[in-house]
């Protein structure tokens, strides 16, 4: 009985211990005994905006849908981006890893959850940059060559016309020069 005692109270705190590992992990993490979910990090719990109680026993398909589910089991230890969805609806582009883990003594699957919200925020401004003007968001040059070349073309195909209006700001550098570059920039975003 003493042993049995000991064997629990060792077993307890290897489970605090890993719990707390678990929760210092940037990533969400879950731990899924087939498609069903037992536990899950702090992490997870807070970027879905539920409680351990709200996703323990859940399917995992009502976060990652039924695809992304087949998709995770048919490819373990790959990195699958996927869409999470959150308790409130909402849903977070994530990138997922699931690997095989022996949990109570049996195979689960373990997966982590990055979030990359910022990483696709950042590619999209990175996008809208290489084809617009920071200071106004006009597209730029490029942008604009682009568009009156396919103008040209569709108003050919339908034996149509079309105008190019051209603005031209008179003594703008006058501005520059007398009010400073703020004030110049001012003007353009505005004209823009």
């Amino acid at each position: 009985i003493y042993l049995d005692m000991r064997e629990r109270a060792r077993a307890q705190r290897e489970t605090v211990r890993m719990r707390g590992l678990a929760d210092a992990a940037v990533e969400g993490l879950l731990v899924c005994d087939g498609d069903v979910i037992v536990t899950a990090n702090a992490s997870f719990l807070q970027m879905v905006g539920l409680s351990e109680a709200e996703v323990a026993g859940r399917k995992l398909a009502s976060f990652l849908g039924s695809s992304g589910v087949v998709d995770l089991f048919e490819h373990p230890n790959a990195a699958i981006e996927l869409e999470l969805v959150t308790g409130a609806r909402v849903r977070l582009p994530v990138e997922v890893i699931g690997r095989q883990v022996d949990f109570g003594g049996r195979p689960h699957v373990a997966l982590a959850i990055r979030d990359l919200s910022a990483r696709k925020s950042a590619e999209e401004h990175i996008r809208f940059l290489a084809h617009h003007d920071a200071l106004t968001g006009l597209a730029n040059r490029a942008s604009f060559a682009r568009a009156l070349e396919d103008e040209i073309a569709r108003s050919k195909r339908r034996n149509g016309i079309f105008a190019v209006l051209c603005l031209d700001l008179d003594r703008f550098k006058e501005v520059n020069d007398l009010f400073g570059h703020p004030a110049g920039d001012a003007l353009l975003q505005r004209v823009g």
